[in-house]
């Protein structure tokens, strides 16, 4: 057996005969073979029957292959018959049988070809035709190996099939025919009966479909047309109405655009706190010649002071609609409570400015700086500031303004007088004496009515006179209860997390008249809650002045349980710093952690043993020294692993990255008793991170690159979700952190912050070994 494509010699012409096999005929299965699978094997079978046999040898020989006509190979004229050609030779077959098929079809309907075949089963045998008569390399090689007689005969009967699939083709037809009548008895023949259709009713229906939709176009947002600086007072209106606009367009297209709330956060969280400059303290030495609102050689319209606080109140909308419509965290809470006070800062410095053209009223009254015996009026912040302890400020120019915002308004209210405290939401919703004092000084200017009722309809707006004449005053109002509503300890109070609009940002305000038995209040409605309780949480406290707010959250929801008639969740968990929440056991100073058995300490997931977690939970309670304790205790090779569990990191940061106490711009009062009957002594005016990086920037810098070390050492060549890599991880992320508050101290901007003259460099103050420490840190 020489196989196909055997080459000619005497070792061909001698091979002996085969003796001849017995017949072995296909029979197809019961189900028909539609795939001719059985055709194929058929085939192949005969193929190596007559193989056998000789008769394919016998077909090969000069004499035979000369009367064929010869073949296309060149090899002595022979057919040689390889396995390619066999394949063409079997797909030939097969289309002749289809041909043979389509002629009975035609025999069977009278000559009408086609008038059964659908229009898929002439589709597959236009294609067979075209795949066989194909230019393919593979069919060029096995025709090459054919006899020309049967490419001719080949080459014909394709031809000759593909005109009767055209020919079937062009009387079938891919449309459904009409729906046949029900087989019932009384609509049989009822289509033959004339002008039946005249009974039925057929209205138009042309008018339900409606008008077309109109495709959504998304419009183009240029984030870039907001600046990046200011320079005069239009500029800041300019940059305010291009962030309005932007904004807007964001709003609008949210289903259209990714990420829409994100982007507006984002955006008018970049406008507040780090284009616009933020007002100076009165106290503040080179306020006329550094502060942008208060430089003497730049004057403000009317016209700009109006357009200022309009954009502002458009902003105040947006921002709240977006920061509510995101997850809250640690650091978001942190950044949305900045933007607020921002805001409200903003606002309040345009307010006291002086249009040199008309000033206003409410300017006048407000700055105290109208005719007649008035003092200045101020807004009340120190809820702003206990709140602020435990905000975590990732980046050094969140922390910065914590403290110029937290010196300016403490200048402004320590400057005015106690009945002239505005808006204090977080104490009642009633009608304050500051309120009533301004209102009462605007209705004698104007003539207007001064009751009690009269003035809270004017604040309220349901007695329009008064914002008619002066729009500031009711964004003023409400710029100063947002940024007061997102700082209630309970989450309750706030709106429900949703997708939130502008539109339901705005605050509608109506008195409530008093009662025999409870006094007149302001009831405020918006984002979809016909009443909003996010005030009345904070009370006076014994000593005079003194706001009372615990710093455990959870011990401050007194009002809110009883409000809402159930323990409400906080608006944020404990810091994780609070060693009390670590050990849920009230701990107060460090003999407290000595009296907790074994069990109650923390582990961590088995990353720390039972004493190195009591001396964490010393640390922690140590918090002005908290810092450096906790940086070179996770510098220890033993400990650096155990940053691996997140709870750890989240430790860790809070830690570092929480300013604590803040100490205001006066004499920092000493301790008379050891120990100490507060924490007053040990407040910072930037945080407590700054405060070492001023102070003594070489222990910190150094455990954190002692940190940093020990986790590359732990890099075992391949990424995993725990273990080696969440500790190089997050050594990275943090060392990067820390490195952007040195860069910030050695950046210009440093000379503006009260807190940083030791390392700023145009400071009077400043010291060239810490600065030096810090440069080469860095």
């Amino acid at each position: 057996f020489n196989g196909f494509g055997a080459g000619g010699g005497a070792g061909f012409e001698t091979a002996p005969k085969p003796r001849p096999t017995a017949p072995n005929w296909h029979t197809p299965s019961e189900n028909g073979d539609p795939y001719a699978h059985g055709l194929a094997s058929l085939a192949a079978t005969v193929a190596l029957q007559m193989t056998a046999e000789g008769e394919l040898l016998d077909m090969m020989r000069p004499g035979r292959a000369s009367a064929a006509g010869g073949v296309g190979d060149g090899s002595g004229g022979r057919p040689t018959y390889s396995a390619d050609g066999m394949a063409l030779l079997l797909q030939h077959q097969l289309c002749v049988i289809a041909y043979e098929d389509l002629l009975k079809e035609q025999m069977a309907h009278g000559g009408a070809v086609g008038s059964s075949l659908s229009a898929a089963s002439l589709e597959l045998l236009s294609r067979a035709t075209r795949r066989l008569s194909a230019a393919s390399p593979r069919l060029a090689t096995g025709a090459n190996t054919l006899a020309a007689i049967e490419l001719e005969g080949m080459l014909t009967q394709l031809r000759t099939l593909s005109k009767a699939v055209a020919e079937a083709k062009s009387v079938v037809t891919t449309e459904l025919g009409p729906i046949l009548p029900p087989p019932l008895d009384e609509v049989r023949g009822s289509a033959s009966l004339p002008y039946l259709d005249r009974l039925a009713y057929l209205p138009d229906v042309e008018s339900l479909a409606g008008a077309a939709r109109e495709p959504p176009v998304v419009l183009p947002i240029k984030l870039s047309a907001v600046p990046d600086s200011v320079e005069t007072f239009s500029d800041v209106s300019n940059a305010l109405q291009k962030a309005t606009v932007v904004c807007t367009l964001l709003a609008n297209q949210r289903g259209l655009v990714s990420n829409s709330y994100a982007l507006r956060a984002a955006l008018i969280t970049h406008i507040f706190l780090r284009v616009i400059p933020l007002p100076l303290p009165p106290s503040n030495t080179g306020r006329a010649l550094r502060c942008f609102w208060a430089r003497k050689d730049r004057r403000i319209s009317h016209d700009t002071q109006a357009e200022l606080l309009r954009w502002l109140a458009m902003l105040c909308r947006h921002y709240a609609a977006a920061s509510l419509s995101l997850p809250l965290s640690a650091s978001f809470d942190a950044t949305r409570m900045l933007v607020f006070a921002s805001m409200a800062a903003v606002a309040d410095a345009v307010l006291r400015l002086k249009a040199f053209d008309a000033p206003s009223h409410l300017s006048l009254h407000y700055s105290g700086e109208a005719e007649g015996p008035v003092t200045p009026f101020a807004l009340e912040m120190r809820h702003f500031e206990r709140e602020s302890e435990r905000c975590q400020f990732y980046l050094p120019q969140l922390a910065v303004a914590r403290t110029q915002l937290l010196d300016y308004f403490g200048d402004l209210a320590r400057a005015a007088q106690p009945d002239h405290l505005l808006f204090r939401f977080e104490r009642s919703m009633e009608l304050g004496p500051g309120e009533a004092t301004l209102l009462s000084q605007l209705a004698t200017n104007l003539g207007f009515p001064k009751d009690g009722a009269s003035l809270a309809g004017y604040l309220t707006g349901e007695n329009s006179a008064m914002l008619d004449l002066y729009p500031e005053l009711g964004t003023f109002r409400d710029i100063t209860f947002m940024f007061k509503a997102m700082m209630v300890p309970s989450g309750d109070a706030l709106p429900e997390l949703k997708a939130w609009t502008p539109q339901d940002a705005k605050l509608v305000w109506r008195f409530k008249p008093p009662t025999e038995t409870a006094a007149g209040e302001l009831l405020v409605a918006g984002f979809g809650k016909g009443t909003m309780h996010c005030a009345g949480w904070a009370d006076d406290g014994e000593e005079e002045g003194e706001l009372v707010v615990a710093a455990h959250p959870r011990k401050r929801l007194g009002f809110f349980e009883k409000l809402f008639k159930k323990a409400p969740k906080p608006r944020l968990p404990p810091s994780p710093a609070d060693a009390s929440s670590l050990a849920k056991q009230d701990l107060q100073t460090e003999e407290d952690v000595l009296h907790l058995r074994t069990k109650d300490l923390p582990d961590f997931g088995g990353t720390l043993r039972a004493s190195d977690s009591e001396l964490l939970l010393q640390y922690l309670l140590a918090p002005y020294l908290r810092v450096p304790l906790l940086l070179r205790f996770f510098s220890e090779a033993s400990h650096t692993a155990a940053l691996a569990h997140p709870e750890l990191q989240d430790v860790l940061d809070a830690a570092i990255f929480e300013p604590g106490l803040w100490q205001p711009n006066a004499p920092k009062p000493m301790p008379v008793t050891v120990p100490a009957e507060n924490r007053k002594h040990l407040a910072t005016p930037v945080g407590l991170l700054f405060q070492e990086l001023t102070h003594s920037p070489a222990v910190t810098l150094g455990c954190l690159q002692t940190l940093l070390d020990n986790a590359l050492d732990m890099d075992a060549g391949r990424f995993s979700r725990e273990g080696a890599s969440a500790v190089i991880l997050y050594a990275v992320r943090l060392s990067l952190r820390v490195e952007g508050y040195v860069r910030y101290l050695l950046s210009p901007a440093a000379d503006s912050c009260r807190g940083l003259e030791r390392a700023a460099g145009g400071s009077l103050h400043c010291d060239a070994p810490t600065r030096a420490a810090l440069t080469a840190g860095a």
